[in-house]
């Protein structure tokens, strides 16, 4: 996204990955528990991705990307098995963070735990116990536009409703409790 970005202010950019593998922590790995089944535990919100403000300024449909409109069902498909593994990750954390390590060598696994630990702790809050997993509450949502719109500022302002949906998500998955909650 950032070389696009500079791209588009006519700056010329080179991506280097340090995996052999494009996209760097984003990499697609196959699942410890499930042999043969691929996912990413960072892709768990691609059901909002055409619906991002970047997303737009890039003008990426003008250029030909649809993603949401013309692939609705298969994101519905992603979505369900994505948040499916992400709660699984949840209750067994080490052989997630480990396949993570195995297809990005340079990463540490301690300092990956680290981070998912992190990631629980901001995933975890009373709508994703009691809604569902990943689901974005619409009060929340626009209190923090709000808060970001009068403290940051935003060049373009937009609904934030139309920057994601809870329309794929099952909610009979919830998030765990974490240690200590």
């Amino acid at each position: 996204m950032l070389q696009a970005y500079l791209g588009r202010a006519r700056l010329k950019t080179l991506c280097l990955e340090r995996s052999r593998a494009i996209g760097g922590g984003l990499a697609t790995i196959e699942h410890p528990r499930w042999p043969g089944y691929r996912h990413n535990i960072h892709s768990f919100f691609h059901r909002a991705l055409d619906q991002m403000p970047w997303y737009r300024e890039l003008e990426l449909e003008r250029r030909g990307a649809e993603y949401l409109k013309k692939n609705r069902p298969t994101v519905a498909k992603f979505v369900k098995v994505t948040q499916r593994a992400f709660a699984e990750c949840v209750t067994q954390p080490k052989p997630c963070v480990q396949a993570l390590i195995d297809a990005n060598g340079a990463l540490s696994f301690d300092n990956e735990l680290v981070n998912w630990q992190l990631v629980e702790v901001l995933m975890t809050d009373k709508t994703s116990q009691t809604v569902a997993l990943g689901w974005h509450d619409d009060a929340r949502m626009k209190a923090d536009y709000e808060l970001v719109r009068d403290y940051v500022g935003v060049d373009k302002p937009f609904d934030v409703k139309t920057t994601y949906t809870n329309a794929f998500l099952d909610k009979s998955i919830k998030m765990a409790p974490i240690k200590g909650d």
